[in-house]
């Protein structure tokens, strides 16, 4: 197979979206995220938060329909953190799980934030009053992967 275009970068590429006809929305293994040209794909906006992630086999960053929010686990893995993406700014913590969160996910209608962990729970935060808002049974295992439905519901 040969690509059509091609881009290179320093770190993983962890996460890819497309936003709309024009942008990709891209987060590598340090938390920068980019959005990049569809056509030439070079980066129109970079932002820094320097969060390293060393385990990304599961979803460790996540963002909403339209990336106003974005979700990731902090750097030791201990805490799911809500942010507002064009502020950087932390809007909401989780620190719940005894042990490590082990994925996080926005839903399809941009209603929660799921902190995922190694300890079996699950848990969302809402994201418009920063709270949490569900508790979901606890898992025999780790959870370390989310599912929505068509209609957006768990």
């Amino acid at each position: 197979m040969t690509p059509l275009k091609k881009s290179s970068f320093d770190e993983a590429i962890i996460f890819l979206k497309i936003l709309n006809s024009q942008t990709l929305l891209t987060a590598d293994a340090f938390t920068t995220i980019r959005y990049l040209d569809k056509e030439k794909l070079v980066a129109k906006e970079e932002i820094k938060m320097a969060i390293l992630h060393t385990r990304y086999a599961t979803k460790v960053i996540d963002f909403t329909s339209g990336a106003d929010y974005f979700a990731t686990l902090s750097h030791d893995a201990r805490e799911a953190k809500l942010f507002a993406t064009k502020s950087r700014k932390n809007i909401a913590s989780l620190d719940r799980h005894q042990g490590e969160v082990a994925c996080v996910s926005i839903d399809p209608k941009d209603r929660y934030m799921f902190s995922c962990g190694d300890d079996g729970g699950v848990f969302g935060v809402d994201i418009q009053t920063k709270k949490l808002a569900l508790t979901l049974p606890r898992h025999l295992d780790i959870v370390n992967d989310i599912a929505f439905s068509s209609d957006g519901d768990i």
